[in-house]
């Protein structure tokens, strides 16, 4: 199947037409027409070119194993999309997100077929010049949301994962409080891995680990520093 991001300079709509059929209009001497699912392939910043076949007809080769596929089975998220009723502008942000533009300039847009953030991102020569002498500002714009939408969503997934593992930590901690007093924290540390042994030095010491120490070398210092703590208390 096509992969997504291959698709981010198409407009790629399944509709239902009506075809004549021009064999079937010669035998009955009028007008016969059937219904049929086309597919209609638009270029992202070119009003003049489109690509329209039947939704069923064989296009490309299948890379898994040779076989050939139709528009439908190669655009399949758009064409089961168009078989619900729904409606797919494209893979990526719709450009409605995208708080810089208005909507006078959102329909100008959609006009040449650029209906999301990615799209208008990766506009280029002619098709960029088609938005007008503020083309590569939208461009840059676009891309800045992007990166910028990106860094936010791995500061989330870190904070998460921060936060997961201080709760891991807090249960160790508990763990070895429940311990009794002459049992050895030696097989606790033993089973704990990397990550942790890192955030429990780091809890104790202040500072990061340097470097790539062994499973070995950090389950040493965690020991040290925890019978350090032992004597003092």
């Amino acid at each position: 199947m096509a992969d997504s991001s291959s698709t981010r300079h198409l407009h790629i709509e399944f509709k239902n037409v009506a075809v004549e059929n021009k064999a079937k209009s010669r035998t009955e001497g009028r007008p016969i027409f059937e219904q049929q699912e086309q597919v209609h392939i638009r270029f992202v910043g070119d009003t003049k070119k489109e690509l329209v076949a039947p939704a069923h007809e064989k296009c490309a080769h299948d890379p898994n194993n040779g076989q050939w596929i139709s528009y439908a089975q190669l655009y399949h998220k758009h064409y089961e999309a168009f078989k619900s009723g729904q409606v797919v502008v494209g893979e990526g942000t719709p450009i409605e997100e995208l708080h810089f533009i208005d909507a006078a300039k959102r329909a100008e847009l959609k006009a040449l077929h650029v209906h999301t953030a990615e799209a208008l991102a990766g506009l280029e020569g002619v098709n960029l010049t088609r938005l007008g002498m503020y083309g590569r500002e939208l461009k840059e714009k676009a891309q800045a949301y992007i990166d910028k939408a990106k860094d936010s969503a791995l500061e989330t997934r870190l904070a998460a994962e921060n936060a997961q593992l201080k709760a891991r930590l807090e249960a160790l901690e508990a763990q070895i409080g429940r311990a009794a007093p002459t049992e050895q924290p030696a097989p606790v540390f033993e089973s704990w891995d990397d990550s942790a042994l890192r955030a429990f030095i780091k809890e104790r010491t202040g500072a990061s680990q340097k470097g790539n120490p062994s499973h070995a070398t950090l389950v040493r210092q965690a020991q040290e520093l925890f019978s350090g703590e032992v004597e003092a208390a």
